[in-house]
């Protein structure tokens, strides 16, 4: 393989799995437009996404990530970094005060919904030969898009859309979503080798960025990110341990290219979504579900990392 081929297949990948998480984790989350969202945002969120993309792939592949607990904990990683380093939520907003902010959103939401479900269940399920996981978990992913996107309604300021101007962000959202599968497997996942200059230059992004401007804006993070760090490489390292030479890693399990039926079964998410959000919208739903579903998840999120973390630890120790 040519230098030059090896380069866009790593650039196929990075942009499909970064565009995978920032479907799930941006475009899903706030559904549509923020009044304070300009039309460059969005792109400029892919790139960061494609960063974080590059993060959670050298995690999988450094820690030989096999099964559904350690990318579990790559998704904590991931969520950690986005919301701890990058966003700053991770140390308390608005919505939620910390230390509850430690679970909301990054093992809420960010690990289970972005990681788990989003990029490995939908990823696997597109490349059955049956059509059925697809278009049930895309009808799942739909009916809590609606619900979720309704929400949005009773936030201050109200964040709302009428359904035909939702249906037609959520499809574009989705076709980008369908192409980002597709890059993802043209990128080759199972030989995914991070060079040392690439590790370098995201060492040197990340902690930039942390120095520059997370830790200054937020001193709180010199308590709180080094030992969820430290707690979360001490887990992946015995995960690491754990794993036996055999069996296929989960990036391998991502080479084949999407099946096109499963691939046309991702339209039933923005139809789904649609179709909740516009009924909810009909029967003058009251009751604001994202507090709700907040808190749920939050808890969630905290019992399966614990979960998670309690399993490679049972696993490292029967060594």
């Amino acid at each position: 393989m040519s230098r030059t081929e090896s380069l866009l297949r790593q650039v196929s990948l990075l942009l499909g799995t970064g565009y995978i998480l920032y479907f799930f984790s941006e475009a899903m989350f706030w559904s549509q437009l923020r009044p304070d969202e300009g039309l460059i945002d969005r792109p400029l969120s892919c790139v960061l996404y494609a960063y974080l993309g590059y993060l959670v792939l050298v995690v999988l592949r450094y820690f030989r990530i096999r099964d559904i607990s350690g990318l579990f904990l790559a998704g904590a990683a991931y969520g950690w970094i986005d919301e701890g380093v990058f966003a700053m939520t991770l140390f308390g907003d608005p919505s939620m005060p910390f230390p509850y902010t430690i679970s909301w959103t990054g093992l809420a939401w960010h690990a289970p919904i972005s990681v788990v479900l989003g990029w490995h269940a939908m990823g696997i399920a597109l490349r059955r030969t049956v059509l059925g996981p697809a278009a049930w978990l895309s009808l799942g992913f739909g009916v809590f898009w609606g619900v979720w996107a309704y929400g949005w309604r009773f936030e201050t300021p109200p964040v709302a859309a009428n359904p035909v101007a939702f249906l037609s962000q959520a499809l574009a959202a989705t076709a980008l979503l369908a192409a980002a599968y597709v890059a993802v497997a043209a990128g080759r996942p199972d030989g995914f080798r991070p060079s040392r200059a690439g590790l370098v230059l995201a060492g040197l992004v990340l902690f930039g960025f942390l120095g520059v401007v997370t830790v200054p804006n937020v001193p709180l993070a010199l308590l709180v990110l080094p030992p969820l760090a430290g707690m979360l490489f001490l887990l992946l390292h015995r995960h690491r341990r754990a794993e036996s030479v055999t069996g296929m890693e989960i990036l391998a399990q991502h080479a084949a290219m999407p099946r096109p039926g499963n691939l046309a079964m991702l339209a039933l998410m923005p139809l789904a979504a649609t179709v909740v959000y516009a009924l909810l919208g009909e029967s003058e739903w009251s009751l604001n579900m994202l507090p709700v579903i907040g808190m749920l998840a939050t808890l969630a999120g905290a019992t399966l990392f614990v979960l998670a973390a309690v399993r490679t630890l049972r696993r490292s120790s029967a060594l």
